[in-house]
């Protein structure tokens, strides 16, 4: 408290209404704002910022966050912690270049340099898509890191441009920049070229995706160590607003510190060293609980996270199942033209609809939690052989259990195609592994038809 009294002489309990305020000295109504920015941040609040913030404008700088973004005291302690105040607005961009003043002061403000990814416990060797990965599934602590106002969009975001497929690493839209912002992610140090595959994504989004309420799009390009006089000269001459930011995946020791301090199995290892000689024996049931947690190691299985709840399972639904069977009945129409009738359709808990759309419609009015959801494929009549051949058929299973979801068919049920937990996403592996084996699943019955018809 004397801390708080010595940091804001003169604070009123109850601020005064503008109108009472009678100074028109500077100092003193830039104090008085200060204050009043105080008085809206509870007391323990105060006591984390006079503890560890020694100057005024930083103190300010995080009281108003706080009130911007409805901090909890834990969170504003991260904040201070990873250092806001120094990496808000430092990014390298060409915003004042490309956008019209308002904005880009706004945009500068929103970019950082660096992001900090401490919570993935990546190594420093980490890949792209390994990075990439690891962000979505802790998004909630990515958009933290990004700051006020993003909502995610999507990852691997596919833009379709003239035939060609692209994919964008990650695409958000920020509703006070009222724009979408795409994030690349480079391992490597900043390369010039970079930024004319980024001004072309920026380029396209702008074309297909933004309404013409929407600001320019912004590009931002996650890189390590970008060196700031390449970065400038790539960054001149491109019309479009971009910047590049350093990442960094985790705190670590100096150079010289490397090695010299013991990792945690080491400590673990020479504390039960010390302690061998007064441990107390086991009992029967603590000796078989050791030897089934060994076990369970030694499967070397991924952890259940998340259990079966309706956001999970919507949540799976909706960004990767439904997705991955409209891939699918795109492929299969491939052949349509084969037949008198092509039949696609969903069954959700007993429910029949017609396509994706309808699928996403009903998980959003439906309080319950789909168990199941079933894709059926019909192919009717082959043109060229009339009445002779009908009905080959496909029906797919996915059956949602306490901790995972299962691709089964119809006809194999229990036997599981692809088993995936409800904290991980399906990637393109398992995309591609279930296109191959559903379309060759259909295409080996509809051969076995026509064989029958030629014999």
């Amino acid at each position: 408290m004397k801390s708080f009294a010595g940091t804001y002489p003169g604070f009123i309990i109850v601020q005064q209404p503008a109108a009472q305020i009678k100074s028109s000295n500077e100092t003193d109504l830039k104090t008085i704002k200060v204050q009043q920015i105080a008085a809206q941040i509870p007391w323990s609040y105060h006591q984390v910022l006079l503890d560890r913030i020694k100057t005024e404008e930083e103190r300010l700088f995080y009281m108003i966050k706080t009130i911007q973004n409805a901090w909890k005291r834990s969170i504003l302690t991260l904040q201070i912690e990873s250092d806001l105040y120094s990496r808000q607005g430092s990014a390298i961009t060409n915003f004042r270049e490309t956008l019209p003043l308002p904005q880009a002061d706004l945009a500068n403000e929103t970019i950082k340099n660096p992001y900090l990814f401490d919570f993935l416990n990546l190594s420093e060797e980490a890949q792209e898509r390994e990075v990439e990965k690891a962000l979505i599934q802790h998004i909630k602590k990515f958009i933290l890191e990004l700051g006020r106002g993003f909502a995610y969009v999507g990852n691997q975001f596919n833009l379709n441009v003239a035939g060609d497929d692209f994919f964008l690493d990650l695409l958000f839209y920020n509703y006070h920049l009222k724009c979408f912002v795409i994030f690349e992610l480079k391992v490597g140090d900043f390369e010039p070229e970079y930024a004319g595959k980024l001004n072309f994504y920026i380029n396209t989004v702008n074309e297909q995706i933004k309404k013409d309420d929407h600001n320019p799009t912004i590009g931002v390009l996650l890189c390590r160590t970008p060196n700031k006089t390449v970065v400038k000269y790539a960054l001149t001459g491109i019309n479009t607003p971009m910047g590049v930011a350093e990442y960094k995946l985790s705190k670590s020791l100096p150079v010289n510190l490397k090695g010299e301090i013991p990792t945690i199995k080491e400590l673990e290892a020479e504390l039960d060293k010390g302690f061998e000689e007064f441990s107390i024996p086991k009992s029967p049931l603590e000796e078989k609980l050791a030897r089934f947690r060994e076990k369970i190691e030694s499967l070397k299985q991924e952890p259940i996270q998340e259990p079966k709840t309706k956001e999970n399972v919507d949540r799976v639904l909706i960004n990767d199942i439904i997705p991955f069977l409209k891939i699918l009945t795109n492929e299969l129409r491939k052949v349509c033209d084969l037949f008198i009738e092509c039949k696609f359709g969903y069954i959700i808990d007993s429910k029949w609809v017609n396509n994706s759309e309808e699928a996403i419609d009903y998980l959003s009015t439906n309080d319950k939690v789909v168990t199941e959801i079933r894709f059926e494929v019909r192919f009717s009549g082959f043109k060229k052989a009339g009445k002779q051949a009908f009905d080959s058929w496909l029906t797919i299973v996915i059956l949602f259990d306490r901790f995972w979801y299962d691709f089964q068919l119809e006809m194999e049920r229990g036997k599981s195609i692809l088993r995936k937990l409800y904290h991980k996403s399906l990637e393109i592996d398992d995309i591609d592994f279930l296109l191959e084996t559903f379309i060759s699943m259909i295409t080996t019955q509809i051969e076995t038809r026509l064989d029958s018809l030629t014999k």
